[in-house]
């Protein structure tokens, strides 16, 4: 018995240490996500949440291909910024911008998509406790899979989206957009905004712009 508990531990424990810990941005060295100094345990994989929770920190810009993350964070209880420039990011499970009540102001979290590819594969809320603000512009696109995107989640959520210009592409069908329970704000001026034709969908749209 005694062996067999041994080798249940030993298991245990060489499944434990093959697990990456999530990663926050600092920018400690440069504002490239590429560069492993600039995060606390590495470049984000697929196996790892991406959080962008210091406002004093500065903005993350994206420069590679094939980026990943499990999740991705930008404002999460203090604020956070990422810009796409070019490559592209999939995140594969939820996206959320402004997580937290803290997330206002200042510290609100901020993502602008000006160039490259977001491709969300699961839910994007924009605003789900605090304030969180997407920009799509010049040549950036964002496509959101398999689930809707939110605006305003909870009663304390505050979501801007921006369209300025690029794609945005939402593909999860009749109710892709949703409104909630907080603040919803849709600014369009430029670009493409995709989404199934549907009453819902265009009720949610005419209440935000």
């Amino acid at each position: 018995m005694k062996n067999r508990i041994a080798l249940c531990l030993s298991v245990c424990l060489c499944l434990g240490g093959g697990l990456r810990a999530d990663t926050r941005w600092t920018g400690a060295r440069s504002n490239l996500w590429s560069d492993p100094a600039n995060w606390t345990n590495g470049v984000p994989n697929a196996d790892q949440k991406a959080q962008f929770a210091n406002a004093s920190a500065p903005e993350c810009i994206l420069d590679i291909a094939g980026a990943q993350a499990r999740q991705l964070a930008v404002g999460d209880n203090s604020g956070g910024r990422l810009r796409l420039v070019a490559g592209n990011l999939t995140v594969m499970d939820w996206s959320i911008i402004g997580y937290a009540q803290a997330n206002a102001g200042e510290q609100a979290g901020h993502l602008v998509v000006e160039g490259g590819v977001l491709n969300c594969q699961a839910r994007l809320y924009i605003g789900f406790q605090g304030e969180g603000n997407l920009t799509v512009d010049k040549d950036g696109v964002v496509n959101v899979y398999n689930q809707a995107s939110g605006i305003g989640q909870e009663k304390t959520g505050n979501g801007n989206l921006y369209l300025k210009g690029g794609t945005m592409n939402l593909w999860a069908g009749g109710s892709s957009l949703n409104l909630y329970t907080g603040k919803a704000h849709i600014d369009f001026s430029g670009g493409t905004l995709t989404l199934t034709n549907t009453a819902q969908n265009r009720d949610n749209l005419n209440r935000a712009i």
